[in-house]
């Protein structure tokens, strides 16, 4: 078996939340398309599988959950004040991806190669969790 068809059978049609898990998992993923809210970033893979990265309340403050399950059970995620075209980075493969924390809270880092790697970032808003990327758009 190869290490790409043990990968598939790990998460077929399971969700998995371990955020090391989910970071091994989608390595070599190809993108399909990605859509986001203030909440959440939605990541569909050719694979039938999404990422899907929302923030959220921790008892340190703001955080970032991160699950891979299949894309069929993911939400359509849509916000009319905050709406990205993320068109961009579709055909993309996911080289890595990176918990980071420090000052500013947690964020990951979505390494998609050749030099792009979108940082999702949280914060606090009226006391919500909401996300930020960087870039959003094209260089």
């Amino acid at each position: 078996m190869s290490q790409e068809d043990t990968k598939l059978e790990s998460c077929e049609g399971k969700t998995t939340s371990n955020p090391e898990q989910v970071q091994s998992l989608v390595r070599g993923e190809r993108l399909l398309r990605a859509q986001s809210s203030l909440g959440a970033f939605a990541v569909y893979f050719e694979s039938g599988r999404a990422l899907v990265l929302q923030g959220s309340m921790s008892e340190f403050g703001p955080d970032i959950e991160v699950e891979l399950k299949p894309s069929t059970l993911v939400p359509e995620q849509s916000e009319a004040v905050c709406s990205v075209n993320w068109s961009w980075i579709y055909g993309r493969t996911v080289k890595n991806l990176k918990k980071r924390t420090g000052g500013m809270g947690a964020a990951y880092g979505l390494d998609l190669g050749d030099g792009l790697v979108i940082t999702i970032s949280v914060g606090l808003w009226e006391g919500k969790p909401f996300l930020s990327f960087m870039p959003y758009k094209p260089q």
